[in-house]
């Protein structure tokens, strides 16, 4: 699983891949941008679904995606929005 964690002196976010019974460990090591603070573990929601691999984004539907590609057609050259 992906862990958000933070540094206690520089205020830096990052995330680190660990299995579950390891996200602890981490924690309370220097960190890896100022080597002076201590790492903690942020919050965040989880990325998964029960129902399927497939994101909330894929499963709204075709009208969704209909709205996605108005708002890069109507966004002009210089967009960054990438919808395929």
């Amino acid at each position: 699983m992906t862990y958000n964690y933070f540094c206690d002196t520089c205020d830096e976010t990052w995330e680190e891949r660990h299995p579950m019974d390891k996200r602890d460990a981490p924690v309370g090591e220097p960190c890896p941008h100022c080597e002076t603070g201590k790492k903690k573990r942020g919050l965040s929601a989880p990325a998964f679904s029960e129902l399927s691999p497939v994101s909330n984004v894929r499963k709204a539907g075709s009208g969704w995606n209909d709205l996605l590609k108005k708002i890069h057609k109507g966004s002009g050259r210089t967009s960054k929005i990438n919808h395929n």
